[in-house]
């Protein structure tokens, strides 16, 4: 019997805020990877299935991408820690795209540090330059050669994955390119993150995306409780931070900051969920936190992922 489906693994690498996690989202159709402009937001793998059907043929495509944390030289514990998460994904996938902000000037450095840190193969690899929306068309050409003289890659995308400008026919290659097999998840599964660590992750995003040049890096969000019934959901979270005048921050005077924080992942979760939320949320002082490799949970790190 012939198999008309193809399923597997594509690996989406990258220095920090090269647009990874905008680019999963806008092809899933969904929000399943948080987003912000700080470095290595996303700290473990998450995976987001397309089911892909070509136009011409009667081939239906699974691609279950995998949306790493942002390559790059570690400094601390936490860092060495993303990283190896990372690392482990980029053997045992089918098919690797790397991609590079054709718009950031310090981008050709920080590709080619990522480029010495990973090991690939030279025919499952393919450039995707993003945010084509904000470079001339000459520079843009102009950087596509240089870059492609230093490494060679099986193909080269042009996109805008905020806009999704170029998507399709990089979808179209990448559903090609998977080996024939039946689908590895259900046709309606989106992602292997759960419920409960999403919502830890949105509420992440926010604390970001509110505080952020004023919030340490080295904070963490755990769903401790989870209360749902038909209509609604109960969630209850820690905010784990490492020093006292960190939560200061965190919490803001009067206890703006946090009030803020909790509607914005609220109304969020709300729209995502499709459930009315109630969210409650405890800042705590765990010292000396980030160094214990017991706390991986903490961190968001998912080693199953």
């Amino acid at each position: 019997m012939t198999i008309s489906t193809r399923s597997g693994f594509v690996n989406i690498i990258g220095p920090p805020n090269s647009g990874k996690s905008t680019l999963i989202n806008n092809l899933i159709g969904k929000k399943i990877s948080i987003v912000s402009s700080k470095s290595q937001t996303t700290r473990f793998c998450v995976r987001g299935i397309l089911n892909y059907k070509f136009n011409d043929k009667k081939e239906k495509s699974q691609i279950i991408f995998v949306d790493t944390p942002g390559i790059f030289e570690p400094k601390r514990n936490l860092d060495k820690v993303i990283l190896q998460n990372a690392l482990k994904q980029l053997n045992s996938v089918d098919y690797t795209i790397i991609i590079f902000d054709c718009f950031k000037r310090s981008g050709l450095d920080d590709f080619l540090k990522v480029m010495k840190i990973i090991s690939y193969e030279k025919n499952k690899i393919s450039l995707v330059l993003n945010k084509i929306d904000l470079i001339d068309k000459p520079k843009l050409l102009k950087l596509a050669k240089t870059l492609s003289t230093y490494i060679f890659f099986e193909n080269i995308f042009m996109i805008s994955a905020i806009k999704g400008e170029g998507c399709e026919d990089l979808l179209r290659f990448l559903a090609s390119k998977l080996p024939k097999s039946n689908f590895l998840f259900d046709e309606d599964y989106l992602t292997n993150i759960p419920n409960q660590l999403f919502s830890s992750e949105v509420t992440r995003e926010k604390l970001f995306k509110l505080l952020n040049h004023e919030l340490p890096y080295n904070l963490a969000v755990q769903t401790v409780k989870w209360l749902e019934t038909k209509n609604e959901i109960k969630i209850y979270q820690d905010i784990y931070v490492a020093k006292t005048n960190h939560k200061i921050i965190v919490l803001g005077k009067n206890g703006d900051n946090i009030k803020k924080i909790g509607t914005m992942a609220r109304l969020e979760l709300k729209k995502i969920l499709n459930k009315k939320i109630h969210l409650f949320l405890f800042v705590k002082v765990k010292k000396n936190w980030i160094d214990n490799p017991i706390n991986e949970k903490l961190m968001g790190i998912n080693q199953n992922a």
